[in-house]
């Protein structure tokens, strides 16, 4: 983390962490991150451990961070628990947060269909009739559905495709729920 954030020191320089949900949970790159996001007009960086990477690649053991930094994950940093939720509360405090969860069956799909009609689907030549089917049929079945997803809707569509009529039995047997 200290070597990352030195390669996106500079003011202007935009490190985008995506999918590293694992950084959040080691304390050294938490109080790394709490440093560079830290609210004061200059923010320093240090790493006193000794290392001989970081002084074969010329990385200083000081540095002032000018960059920023974006982190997109998929954890609910307000529903942390234990130790590396007093990190979290402290990370938030130092910068936006924007939560774009999607919580409800309803916004989940309202989401998959707008990306379904901004053309998705547009490698499998569906008809404007057969995707208007396939969303109709995923939204009458949306409580039966193992998630409701971009990759289920891959996954209907993959059925659609390959099996004309028999699809929606396909789908039943592979992508819902069982009856219990």
């Amino acid at each position: 983390m200290y070597k990352l954030l030195f390669e996106y020191a500079n003011e202007g320089s935009v490190l985008v962490l995506d999918d590293c949900d694992s950084v959040l949970y080691d304390e050294t790159s938490l109080n790394l991150l709490k440093a560079a996001l830290d609210s004061s007009p200059k923010r320093f960086l240090s790493w006193r451990s000794e290392s001989t990477v970081l002084r074969r690649e010329g990385i200083p053991d000081r540095f002032e961070f000018k960059g920023s930094i974006i982190f997109i994950t998929n954890l609910k940093f307000e529903a942390t628990r234990g130790k590396i939720k007093d990190h979290l509360d402290a990370i938030m405090s130092r910068c936006h947060y924007l939560d774009l969860t999607l919580d409800t069956m309803r916004d989940k799909f309202l989401r998959c269909k707008q990306i379904v009609k901004d053309g998705m689907l547009q490698e499998y030549m569906f008809s404007s009739q057969e995707q208007d089917q396939l969303l109709e049929f995923i939204f009458d079945n949306r409580s039966k559905l193992r998630e409701m997803s971009l990759r289920m809707v891959l996954k209907i569509a993959d059925l659609k495709k390959m099996n004309g009529n028999k699809w929606q039995r396909y789908v039943e047997m592979t992508c819902m729920k069982r009856g219990r």
